[in-house]
């Protein structure tokens, strides 16, 4: 191991935490109680998983210990880091591993122009809508890559969106930065933490994670990992799932099992007032649909600040709050030239989801500093990122100085795990990067 490249990732994760504390008002200083061991690069890809989220889950660290007054250092193992990123796809359950989540269909197809169109056909919705835009009934690879060849890409995407499917134009960075997209989000912070109501102080507990209530209106993955980050701190979650939009083992696994869980149909009238009653009574409320599609509910920011005094609202969105496109980790890692940096021209995904993984994880810092101003000021919070603003982040870094050829080994990724006993059985999953020092 190159110890060189070992301490300039290290400095990469610290200088990374300091941003991130300053985003969140808190003291830089506090940097100083974490330090990064091991290394971090170790999937075959340019981008800097291990740094990026080693320093997303220090500063989680930090703002839980200034929430809860605590003061004393820890390490921060970027391998585990780096490996969180993928974490979903290591999840067993009683020692069998989860299916793959992914549509085999899903991937790149050749527009007429020659630019690629990514399509995300994992669930069955966006499936449907998308072969019927494109005049399919039951394809294979190959009828859709005929179908998708007669479109030029922008009007494909344009038709593709407007359906109700998932895809988009894969862009290389240069067209990414010079899209409507980046242009709505260039000037925008990472995280924004905005205080939308006032509400008396809630004075700050030694356990306050511990009495936390969250309620988890998302699904798929960024966000129920930013409600299974809280849970690992203590606080109680409940997650609400959509009879309508099911998700995947691996992602049920992975980011799910530390909660209680209920099924609510929001057009059910019972249904909604009993969500509303959860509501009323939690600290944080997470939801992940698109940009309006709760405010019909009732499920905005401004009406539950009216509810609960005091709530943290977190949202997240693909492409944020002006843009209400679908979008998933992959649809970003095309859209903002992520694949054709990992494929060197030619469109690939990356060996993790790290933009999903890092939402999640930045949309829980968030949370907690808001929790934190809350204890201290007072008042009702809304916590915001988009995937392509974490993309962004993550991609704008420099590329790795320590490039692989190969994933890790299966006896790599087992030295990484541990057990939890759950109403499922026992799941196997990856431990935390955090060790106390």
């Amino acid at each position: 191991m190159n110890k060189a490249v070992v301490a300039d990732e290290a400095r990469l994760a610290k200088a990374l935490l300091v941003n991130l504390l300053e985003l969140g008002g808190l003291s830089a200083a506090l940097a100083g109680r974490a330090t990064f061991v091991g290394a971090g690069d170790i999937y075959p890809t340019p981008f800097r998983l291990g740094a990026t989220m080693a320093a997303a889950v220090a500063a989680i660290r930090l703002a839980a210990d200034s929430l809860e007054g605590r003061t004393l250092p820890f390490a921060v193992d970027l391998a585990v880091a780096a490996a969180s990123t993928s974490s979903f796809r290591y999840v067993r359950l009683n020692g069998a591993p989860t299916a793959s989540p992914r549509d085999v269909l899903t991937g790149f197809y050749a527009a007429a122009d020659g630019q690629p169109v990514f399509l995300h056909l994992n669930f069955p919705h966006h499936r449907a809508r998308a072969f019927a835009t494109l005049g399919l009934r039951d394809p294979d690879r190959a009828a859709i890559g005929r179908a998708v060849a007669v479109w030029p890409s922008d009007q494909l995407d344009e038709r593709l969106n407007a359906a109700g499917a998932c895809a988009t134009i894969t862009r290389d960075r240069m067209a990414w930065r010079a899209s409507s997209s980046f242009a709505a989000l260039s000037s925008r912070p990472l995280v924004t933490i905005d205080k939308i109501a006032d509400s008396e102080p809630h004075s700050r507990k030694s356990r306050a994670l511990a009495e936390l209530r969250v309620v988890d209106f998302t699904r798929v993955l960024a966000g129920p990992t930013c409600g299974r980050v809280l849970a690992e701190g203590g606080a109680s979650v409940l997650r609400v799932n959509n009879p309508r939009l099911g998700d995947l083992p691996a992602y049920e696994l992975d980011a799910n099992r530390l909660k209680r869980q209920v099924t609510l149909d929001l057009d059910a009238p019972a249904d909604r007032e009993q969500l509303l009653a959860d509501i009323e009574v939690a600290d944080v409320f997470l939801q992940a649909y698109r940009p309006g599609a709760v405010a019909r509910y009732g499920l905005s920011a401004e009406a539950l600040a009216l509810r609960r005094r005091g709530l943290i609202y977190v949202s997240l969105s693909a492409y944020g709050e002006a843009d209400g496109r679908r979008g998933f980790d992959s649809v970003l890692q095309a859209a903002a030239g992520l694949a054709l940096e990992q494929g060197q021209g030619v469109p690939a995904l990356l060996p993790t989801s790290p933009i999903d993984y890092l939402s999640g994880f930045l949309l829980a810092y968030g949370a907690l500093v808001a929790l934190g101003r809350r204890a201290r000021e007072g008042g009702s919070y809304v916590v915001r990122t988009s995937l392509a603003q974490v993309a962004e982040w993550l991609a704008a870094l420099p590329p790795t100085p320590r490039a692989l050829d190969e994933m890790p080994s299966n006896a790599f990724i087992d030295g990484l795990m541990q057990q939890t006993t759950t109403a499922a059985g026992i799941v196997e999953h990856l431990r935390s990067p955090i060790t106390s020092l």
